[in-house]
């Protein structure tokens, strides 16, 4: 991430992909945001779960992140995690259906 962020030495109008982080978007539009990983433990990031407080935060990221998009928006999860004990299930962000939206599953 770091190596990526220092490569990305272009104007934000310049045309390309840019990857930031949800809080480096914050003021920025774009015509297409792909919002990745949505699922409980990353958004909300798990060592937020125990607080009221920082759940609102993560949900005004989310919010930041949702409204980036001019456009288009993606929003992506995926539906099992590949762990070192083999493939997990992962659950859905709780964000998603504070947002009314649905999820479709597409194998690729």
């Amino acid at each position: 991430m770091q190596w990526l962020s220092m490569s990305q030495r272009g104007a934000l109008d310049e045309p390309g992909v840019r990857l930031l982080t949800v809080h480096s978007a914050k003021g920025l539009e774009f015509r297409a945001v792909a919002l990745v990983g949505l699922n409980e433990g990353t958004f909300p990031y798990y060592k937020a779960l125990s607080s009221e407080t920082a759940i609102n935060e993560e949900r005004r990221s989310v919010y930041v992140a949702v409204t980036r998009a001019a456009r288009v928006l993606l929003i992506t999860r995926p539906m099992f995690r590949e762990t070192r004990y083999g493939p997990r299930a992962q659950e859905a962000s709780r964000f998603i259906s504070e947002m009314a939206l649905s999820m479709t599953s597409q194998a690729l």
